[in-house]
């Protein structure tokens, strides 16, 4: 058995209203501030790295927050989505990560040192070392659960910047100030057991702010209870799944199963070992590899 923080996914109104961030203990029947949930965000601009400031905006930075290097040019045809789509996660990502770019033409020294195989490529660089590569093209990862697996194995173990720090090219952007009736309604749903209707609320408000990680979370917990409602009680999938360990179908079920039982990393470890051992079957592993990514988030803890 592991320690860890985490909160029960059973259905709870009070609970979940807590866990989305409307309701503090001592505060009841409070339509949300969506900014509540928010850390401060800020404007996703790309740092330029050469070798002049790659060890103050790189190397030095990534002891503090994951640094994220995107390597290309628009010479490459991927390069422009890959750019368009890091800067828009970057722009819900506040203080907990820095996007920056290398041009390998105009800073060749710089891209070699990180020696890659093909362009464009992103890599994660956290105390110093590249830790991770995102390459586009292969088949069964998206970029966002890359990003994600990274910050959940890596940020957590960093200290990060002070709330009023900014990295290197990036600028305070304002926080939204609107009120939002969906996450009481997400709430309520969740309570009635609409885990359908909940989900299609949080998928609009994660339209929103696709990097709220208390949103993410909130996500997660209720897809694991949809997919448990739907499924058969006759039989138990970790039983099942022990017997069948490379069926990814049974090691889905049974990582539901783990936080059904209050034991989510349990389920997450499952799966990471499965993603070693599992066939190469680029579909099944993508399935595997998802549900990995949405249970690390039932492993983030709370503010507050």
């Amino acid at each position: 058995m592991h320690d860890h923080s985490h909160d029960s996914c059973s259905p709870d109104l009070e609970r979940d209203l807590r866990i989305t961030g409307q309701l503090p203990p001592s505060q009841e029947h409070k339509i949300p501030d969506l900014a509540e949930l928010n850390q401060d965000h800020q404007a996703a601009e790309i740092t330029q790295i050469s070798a002049a400031n790659l060890k103050k905006d790189v190397i030095e930075l990534s002891h503090k927050i994951p640094v994220i290097v995107l390597i290309g040019n628009s010479l490459q045809a991927t390069f422009s989505p890959l750019k368009q789509e890091l800067s828009q996660l970057a722009s819900h990502a506040g203080l907990s990560w820095s996007l920056a770019l290398v041009d390998p033409d105009r800073a060749a020294d710089v891209a070699s040192q990180f020696r890659p195989r093909q362009l464009p490529v992103v890599y994660a660089v956290v105390g110093g070392t590249s830790v991770s590569n995102f390459e586009p093209g292969l088949p069964g990862i998206e970029l966002a659960d890359w990003l994600e697996d990274v910050l959940s194995n890596h940020g957590t173990n960093l200290p990060g910047l002070a709330a009023d720090a900014t990295p290197a090219g990036q600028a305070e952007q304002p926080m939204a100030q609107n009120q939002d009736h969906r996450l009481w309604q997400a709430a309520e749903a969740v309570n009635a057991g609409d885990f359908a209707q909940a989900l299609d609320l949080y998928k609009e408000l994660l339209q929103e702010q696709p990097q709220n990680p208390t949103l993410l979370r909130a996500q997660a917990a209720v897809s694991v209870l949809q997919r448990v409602q739907e499924s058969s009680r006759e039989s138990d999938p970790i039983a099942l799944s022990a017997a069948q360990p490379q069926d990814i179908s049974q090691a889905l079920k049974a990582a539901d199963a783990f936080v059904m039982l209050d034991q989510p990393l349990e389920g997450v470890e499952k799966l990471s070992e499965l993603l070693h051992t599992a066939p190469e079957n680029a579909e099944l592993r993508a399935q595997c590899w998802r549900g990995k990514i949405w249970l690390q988030r039932l492993l983030t803890k709370q503010p507050g």
